[in-house]
């Protein structure tokens, strides 16, 4: 009888005791993890910098907004990108394409930059908590959304967006900049020159296709790429103008979350080099093809010229006048690059008197061309070696009967 006296006040203790036990956990858990409201505080941002690689989308690194909730082991990165297909490449070029936040655990995106053998630095966000929960919101709704945003290399890339949705979720707040590079208050051209500088190529490309626009200025957050927003925000706060706060960007120093590495490997021939061989190659012919000797290389040279200019002719004369690309439009390099001498040469072959006047006055926009390149920003060294190539085989088709 004792002993089952014993077993009731057990069983009684513990209906009794355990309610109250799993109360008092569960209101230690809220002063760690819970404000009044419900709502979890163990809330934090962090910027991600990847690594640059040799791609050309990815040259200049990458950048993402990285979100953590430890008390309902939520850890998720949000990726502004556009899927890379070649549909979505041409969409590109189209001026088309559309980007948008992207959200996946951050596990994955970290085993996606390993297996690619690319760092990734973590910037921990020192902003206040309802920020973060704003910052968390924005990101989850865009990234569940339909809307989209037009991709814009110059103004709507990776780290700009970035940029954009955090200083939108600033409450009462702005970031003030320390002392900018002048190459981040400058024109466009003169960034684009800057942050493409260790891919010669590359910084080649970018440069060739924008036009007009090169010489205008953008704001200062799409100017941020990421290799540079660390550095610049490094020295930037987050200021308060009706309190007087005043506080760092970044809370404490970065941590590497990825140890891979990749060593860009510039290409050993830049434009320079490579369009001032063509050019002497192209003296070489000349000489060649007015001795008349070696008829068949000349040939061979000469189609193969007219294949590269056709496809650049045919590139260059769809982005200033049919893409929506931003930034490519009133290119004085079309004057140079256009269907003109394939069209010559089709039209006629037959009417050696007709191509020559096809070529002279292929050549007349050539000489045009290089009368503005000392005044004009967009005409670079490596493109009046092209334009004097190309100068140099119409030109003297051109005058072929005074010889």
């Amino acid at each position: 009888m004792k002993t089952i006296t014993h077993y009731v006040l057990l069983l009684v203790a513990s209906l009794v005791l355990l309610p109250l036990q799993m109360k008092a956990q569960m209101e230690s858990a809220d002063s760690v993890s819970n404000d009044g409201g419900g709502l979890a505080t163990d809330v934090f941002a962090s910027l991600l910098i990847a690594e640059p690689s040799n791609d050309i989308y990815s040259c200049c690194g990458h950048c993402a907004i990285r979100m953590q909730c430890p008390s309902h082991n939520m850890d998720y990165c949000f990726t502004y990108s556009f899927s890379n297909t070649l549909v979505n490449k041409f969409k590109f070029f189209n001026g088309t394409g559309v980007g948008s936040f992207v959200p996946m655990y951050t596990n994955g995106f970290l085993e996606e930059y390993k297996e690619s053998h690319r760092g990734v630095m973590e910037y921990k966000l020192n902003l206040t908590l309802d920020e973060k929960r704003v910052l968390w919101q924005s990101l989850d709704e865009n990234a569940h959304s339909s809307f989209h945003w037009k991709y814009d290399y110059l103004k709507t890339n990776c780290s700009a967006m970035c940029v954009y949705i955090i200083e939108k979720s600033l409450i009462g707040e702005r970031i003030e900049y320390g002392k900018l590079d002048p190459v981040l208050t400058g024109d466009n051209r003169t960034f684009v020159k800057e942050i493409f500088s260790k891919t010669p190529w590359y910084q080649f490309f970018w440069l060739t296709i924008l036009g007009a626009e090169g010489e205008d200025e953008s704001e200062v957050y799409t100017r941020l790429a990421p290799f540079i927003i660390t550095d610049v925000w490094s020295d930037a706060s987050f200021v308060n103008d009706s309190t007087g706060e005043i506080r760092p960007v970044f809370d404490g120093a970065p941590i590497q979350i990825s140890n891979e590495h990749t060593e860009l490997v510039p290409s050993p021939v830049t434009p320079f080099v490579a369009f001032l061989a063509l050019l002497v190659v192209a003296l070489v012919i000349t000489v060649m093809y007015l001795k008349g000797v070696a008829k068949k290389v000349v040939v061979c040279f000469d189609v193969a010229l007219l294949a590269a200019q056709t496809i650049a002719g045919i590139v260059s004369l769809y982005f200033n006048t049919l893409s929506q690309l931003q930034g490519v439009h009133g290119s004085w390099h079309v004057l140079v690059m256009n269907p003109l001498p394939l069209l010559v040469v089709l039209l006629f072959r037959k009417k050696p008197e007709y191509m020559r006047i096809g070529f002279m006055l292929y050549s007349a926009l050539i000489v045009v061309y290089l009368c503005v390149a000392p005044f004009s920003p967009q005409i670079l060294l490596p493109h009046v070696f092209i334009a004097l190539t190309l100068l140099l085989r119409s030109g003297t088709r051109a005058l072929k009967k005074r010889n």
